[in-house]
């Protein structure tokens, strides 16, 4: 028997078996489309309330694209997360900084920790340069 004839007789034999034929368009289209949903993200611009926190701090924050809104005022932060419709809220209490997150979506939830993360880690760098120069 020629690998044509072999050939062909798998051929026909795939063109007659209909759920064979089915799985081999349809399943690696929908496994494609569900793919591309998950891994497709949307650049979204955080908002971030701020309360009691050094100038620098906000500024890192404005760097890295985050749309920041001060507060002056003490206030419960839970609420005041739900009801200005941020994703986070940061205030320093103690020497420490306190992230109340919306947790809304996980992606901006990690986005926002990785940036305020970073935004102090800015701030204690360039406080080490600061104090470490001769007077």
């Amino acid at each position: 028997m020629s690998v044509f004839a072999l050939a062909k007789r798998i051929v026909i034999q795939m063109l007659r078996d209909k759920r064979a034929l089915a799985l081999m368009i349809i399943a690696p289209l929908l496994i494609i489309t569900i793919l591309h949903y998950l891994f497709s993200t949307e650049d979204v611009t955080p908002r971030v309330g701020v309360s009691h926190t050094n100038e620098s701090f906000i500024e890192y924050l404005k760097e890295q694209d985050v749309d920041v809104v001060q507060y002056d005022e003490n206030m419960k932060l839970k609420s005041t997360t739900e009801d200005d419709e941020l994703d986070a809220m940061v205030t320093m209490e103690n020497d420490n900084y306190v992230i109340i997150f919306k947790n809304e979506q996980t992606g901006t939830t990690k986005a926002i920790e990785m940036k305020v993360k970073q935004s102090i880690a800015s701030i204690q760098k360039k406080n080490k340069r600061v104090s470490s120069l001769p007077l």
